[in-house]
């Protein structure tokens, strides 16, 4: 089942985030030891930002994998816009990656999340079920976890997060 192996995936992520946590640090204490490699320090703080914003975001993906497993075992009814805010979360990941990757623009990586959220709101407009509640909420967390990782200040991310509108699959492009 899809949510039984996103969870084992999470599970390995930890391994991968500390050596890149690690790496980070020691690229830091390289760049501000050698006076030539001073010049590095704006080009890691992208990186540094996006990494400390991804180990919570971690956590996060980790609770809403338990609660999509949980929502799959108690046969729990979702509405569709749980599984397109899941997927553009998906999609927030990618562009956020490509971001770093490429020292792009972080619009596209903001986008996905916010798109993320704007769906996770229709199912809190729709249902009681508290496993896609749950779900909800661990959506909305994630996406405000990315949009720090993309540069947004915290207050700026929530502000994002709590004041996004409403979409609805049957409205998505």
């Amino acid at each position: 089942m899809e949510a039984d192996a996103a969870l084992t995936a999470v599970g390995r992520l930890d391994v991968r985030y500390d050596q890149v946590a690690a790496t980070l640090g020691a690229a830091g204490d390289a760049a501000r030891i050698s006076v030539g490699r001073r010049g590095m320090l704006g080009s890691l703080e992208r990186y540094v930002v996006a990494e400390e914003e991804i180990g919570v975001a971690i956590e996060d993906v980790r609770a809403l994998a338990r609660g999509a497993t949980r929502a799959i075992a108690l046969d729990d009814s979702t509405p569709p816009e749980v599984i397109a805010a899941i997927r553009a979360l998906a999609e927030a990941v990618r562009e956020l990656a490509n971001m770093l990757e490429d020292e792009a623009e972080p619009e596209r990586a903001r986008e996905a999340a916010m798109r993320a959220v704007r769906f996770a709101n229709a199912v809190l407009a729709e249902t009681s079920n508290m496993s896609a509640l749950h779900i909800v909420g661990q959506v909305r967390l994630v996406a405000a976890d990315l949009l720090r990782a993309t540069g947004l200040e915290r207050a700026e991310a929530s502000q994002a997060v709590r004041s996004a509108p409403i979409e609805r699959v049957d409205d998505a492009p």
